[in-house]
Order: structure tokens, then C-alpha cells, then sequence
């Protein structure tokens, strides 16, 4: 996230509050960022990856990725929820006018890692709810012991 930025180390209250954006383009960066955070402690306990590298621009999200891919230690679901709350933060983080139709679907192959709400939400809603579960998911990781 950059040598020079705070660290900021999201809890699940915190997340609920930053998720409850009105904008596209701000849903899904800031929850790519929550994952991102999460996913740096993991790298950080399982593939004891320092701090300092992680924080490190020329370690970017996409090497994260490479390696969260190439192994097991991430359970598949949450991999490819991981991957895919990547894929929708870079079409909105690099493009004006990202290809609703990919994003579309990125939106519906996103994996509840619980059981789904009895309530179908929108969208938007099934992707803070994603985005939420995966944080959990990775946040119990980076807890555990190797």
C-alpha cells in the first residue's frame, strides 16, 4: 500500500461503515482495499512475506495474486472471490467506463462462503456481503498458526 502509508489493519465494524458508499466506482475500490489489507496479513503469517516487503510499491496486487493462485493455502472459493473483487476494483480503477457486462458477471460468480441471504440482494449488496465474508475468511487465516 505504499512505504510511506499508515498501516491500517480493517475490523468488521469498520467494514460495514466503509462499504456504505453510494458510488460504483468507491464500493469497489474500497473493498478491494479491505481485502488487499487482509490478505497482506495472511501473506504476511503463511507465506512469511515481511511488512515491509508487502508495503512496498514494487510489490504490487498482482504478485499478491500470483501468489495466492499458485497455492493452496487460500481455500478455492475464496480465491476466486478474491480474484474476481480484484478484477472488478481494476476495471473501475483503470477505465472510465468499464464494461458493465464483465462486471455483470464478476458480480455473479462472487461466492457467498456462508449460506445466502433468503433475501436475494442486488448486486451491490451480494458484493459487500462477499467482499465482507471473504475479510472474515482471511481475517481467521491470519490468526492461525502455519
Amino acid at each position: 500500500m505504499g512505504i510511506n502509508s499508515p498501516t491500517w489493519n480493517p475490523n468488521e465494524k469498520e467494514i460495514d461503515k466503509i462499504l456504505k458508499v453510494n458510488s460504483k466506482r468507491e464500493l469497489f475500490i474500497v473493498g478491494q482495499i479491505i481485502i488487499e489489507r487482509i490478505l497482506d496479513k495472511v501473506l504476511e503469517r503463511k507465506f512469511l512475506i515481511p511488512p515491509k516487503i508487502l508495503d512496498d510499491p514494487r510489490f504490487p496486487m498482482q504478485m499478491k495474486m500470483e501468489l495466492v493462485k499458485e497455492s493452496e493455502v487460500i481455500r478455492k472459493d475464496v480465491r476466486e472471490n478474491i480474484a474476481r473483487i480484484n478484477s472488478i476494483r481494476n476495471a473501475y480503477g483503470h477505465r472510465i467506463n468499464p464494461s458493465e457486462k464483465s462486471v455483470k458477471n464478476w458480480l455473479i460468480q462472487l461466492h457467498y462462503l456462508k449460506t445466502p441471504p433468503k433475501v436475494k440482494p442486488d448486486s451491490f449488496g451480494k458484493y459487500r456481503i462477499c467482499v465482507k465474508q471473504t475479510f472474515n475468511e482471511l481475517r481467521k487465516m491470519s490468526k492461525k498458526k502455519n
